[in-house]
């Protein structure tokens, strides 16, 4: 059984996927790399064999095995933590 389940919208609100996940991971470009735009977001759904797909658009909500979210991305945004 999976820890969290995640909730991805994508940017236009017209799909959303449910990802099962045992681990995620939030990435930010580095602000000081010059190639890189400090507003582009990566989201990570890992599973148990630590393979994972990336979610680079959209808001994705993590939801703990209770069905409570515990976290919400809004990525390519600069609101994220």
């Amino acid at each position: 059984m999976s820890k969290f389940t995640i909730k991805h919208v994508d940017e236009y609100g017209d799909m959303e996927t449910l990802h099962p996940a045992d681990e995620v991971a939030f990435f930010k470009k580095h602000k000081k790399d010059p190639k890189s735009n400090p507003d582009i977001f990566t989201f990570w759904v890992l599973g148990g064999d630590r393979n994972g797909d990336s979610i680079t658009s959209g808001t994705v909500y993590v939801m703990n095995d209770n069905g409570k979210t515990v976290s919400v991305y809004h990525l390519n945004h600069s609101e994220n933590p």
